[in-house]
């Protein structure tokens, strides 16, 4: 697992743990974990952008998870962290000389889609200690 996915997996599970109207700031995050706030910036940008996590700026600003924990499900966040649908080279049938591995790639696209069926149905809270 990348470094970006290992981080992405911490912030979302830092701001589950610590969910509430509060924002939490990076840097506290950061220093906590003792990560790279630049790079704890760009994992929180993508999650923002995937519409998992809100911001806020201003002294009490910082991030904070845009739906509670029971809202959010793990193949949302599984989705908004992976770095490559498919481990394969081929995307399209464009100059393709490898046409054999076309039903590599149906085999994994539907490998792919009911691993992230059964993810679907847990959320974030199911993960929380209590």
């Amino acid at each position: 697992m990348s470094k970006f996915a290992q981080y992405s997996l911490l912030l979302i599970a830092y701001l589950a743990k610590n969910y509430s109207l509060k924002y939490i700031s990076l840097n506290d995050i950061a220093r906590e974990h003792n990560i790279s706030f630049a790079f704890l910036k760009q994992v929180a940008l993508n999650l923002k952008k995937h519409d998992l996590i809100d911001s806020m700026e201003g002294i009490n600003g910082g991030y904070k998870l845009k739906n509670k924990p029971s809202k959010t499900t793990l193949d949302q966040v599984i989705k908004a962290i992976q770095e490559e649908k498919t481990p394969y080279i081929c995307k399209d049938h464009k100059n393709c000389t490898l046409n054999c591995f076309c039903a590599i790639k149906f085999a994994w696209d539907n490998a792919q889609a009911e691993t992230l069926t059964k993810l679907s149905r847990y959320k974030l809270s199911d993960f929380l200690m209590k």
